[in-house]
């Protein structure tokens, strides 16, 4: 039990410094900086490797593994409840209430916050986690790549020059909005789009976080040929799909005529990847030595704390020291090696001298009140 629990933490312990890769972008920049790199940051060739590098190996990469860990805790946490003699999904249901009432106050300080929509996905997972393991898979897949249908139906609606939709009336919508470009103020109506799809990538992959539980591939206690098979198919296909999405934006200059197609061949290419990622990390918790793998477990075991302590980190950053548009993503990389720093090493200071995480310990009191 405690190297399946030490593996699944070394896992989250990187997925959580990858995630923030992403988001301090949200923070530097304008929003739209995210999924359309051309609209603000990067004015030199340093800004667009580090748009590269980000988006090959992270955008969506980490927080589809983060997900699958999500799904995967979801189960443990009900296996380890149904021990003790406690109403376990009762007791899931009510822990993961509490995640969203956090994420909605994360919310108020920070628009990129994914507490509320992993706490909408809990209960679904909690009422079917137990269904059979094909029929998991299955589903995952396809609620993970639904959002690729509706993206090709409603990119017809969006003009490909200017990206206001054109089925609205003049003055009535704007379409891609701050999702495309810097100097918009309102998310339009592609927001919808944007957002279900966030939404069903989560759900989808912690759907499949449960079947890789079931399936004894997140214990990393498999052998080694078999973690060496999915990094290779892995990465191949995933690196292989997220290349043609980044060729084919830049081809076209980050057009908004492919603002919600263009990224397909990415999000198909995420689920190998990830799958990759799982492999890859699970192999270096058996090489690495402990010393060095103590620090990334402890990241992992205060993933709540840091997740949220990364926005801390951003606001303050960029409201008290830089104002925000004034970095490139280079830059901004620079502020991420800090952070990670930071957190890499207080996390390993903080769980030698406490059982628990500040948040996690809040959550936990909390979560067994009743």
């Amino acid at each position: 039990m405690n190297e399946r629990i030490t593996n699944i933490d070394f896992i989250r312990g990187l997925a959580v410094l990858g995630i923030f890769v992403m988001n301090s972008v949200v923070h530097g920049l304008p929003f739209s900086a995210y999924f359309n790199p051309s609209s603000a940051g990067t004015s030199n060739m340093f800004d667009w490797t580090a748009v590269f590098l980000s988006e090959l190996f992270i955008a969506q990469k980490m927080m589809g593994l983060f997900s699958i860990l999500f799904g995967a805790s979801i189960v443990l946490f009900i296996e380890s409840a149904q021990k003790k003699g406690k109403d376990a999904k009762k007791l899931s249901l009510w822990r993961n209430f509490l995640l969203f009432c956090f994420g909605s106050i994360h919310m108020l300080f920070w628009e990129g916050d994914v507490l509320v929509f992993y706490a909408l996905c809990a209960p679904i997972i909690i009422l079917t986690y137990n269904k059979k393991i094909k029929f998991l898979f299955v589903l995952g897949l396809v609620i993970t790549l639904f959002p690729i249908f509706l993206s090709i139906f409603f990119q017809s609606a969006y003009d490909p020059i200017t990206g206001k939709n054109i089925l609205a009336t003049e003055g009535e919508d704007i379409g891609l909005g701050k999702f495309w470009f810097a100097d918009s103020d309102e998310y339009g109506s592609a927001s919808l789009v944007f957002l279900f799809g966030g939404f069903c990538r989560a759900l989808g992959m912690m759907f499949i976080g449960v079947v890789l539980y079931r399936k004894f591939i997140l214990n990393g206690n498999l052998e080694s040929k078999i973690y060496k098979k999915m990094i290779f198919y892995g990465f191949s296909l995933g690196i292989l799909l997220t290349l043609l999405s980044l060729i084919w934006y830049v081809s076209k200059d980050y057009s908004p005529s492919i603002a919600l197609i263009g990224y397909i061949p990415s999000t198909i290419g995420m689920v190998p990847m990830v799958i990759g990622y799982i492999g890859l990390f699970s192999l270096l918790n058996r090489c690495l030595p402990q010393s060095i793998l103590v620090y990334f477990s402890a990241c992992g075991k205060m993933a709540f704390t840091n997740y949220i302590t990364q926005t801390i980190f951003g606001i303050l950053i960029f409201n008290l020291i830089f104002s925000k548009g004034t970095l490139g993503r280079a830059e901004i990389m620079v502020f991420v090696f800090v952070v990670w720093i930071i957190q890499i090493l207080w996390s390993k200071y903080w769980l030698d001298n406490y059982k628990y995480g500040p948040l996690e310990l809040i959550w936990r009191k909390l979560t067994y009140i009743f």
